[in-house]
């Protein structure tokens, strides 16, 4: 993934919770841990696993406006892509 490709999703945050920069990139560090985390403990290919951790922060932020319940959305979508990925083999 390309520093482009990072700037983009930690503006995408940022534009969504509306805080500054460096919360912005605190929340998307966080939510890269964890998908580093589950891409090397499940083989799931971090990229996507990011992707789709910022795609459950941002639909359960613009629902609740809550940081908090958006990083458990994000986390929950990385178990569930972890239970599948166990289901698979």
């Amino acid at each position: 993934m390309t520093k482009a490709r990072f700037d983009a999703q930690v503006l995408q945050i940022a534009a969504l919770v509306g805080g500054s920069l460096s919360s912005a990139r605190f929340l998307f560090q966080d939510l890269s841990c964890e998908a580093a985390f589950y891409a090397s403990r499940y083989r799931i290919a971090f990229c996507k696993a990011l992707d789709s951790a910022v795609e459950a922060f941002a639909c359960e932020y613009l629902q609740s406006s809550d940081t908090a319940l958006a990083h458990n959305a994000a986390c929950a979508r990385l178990e569930a892509m972890a239970i599948l990925r166990k289901s698979v083999r």
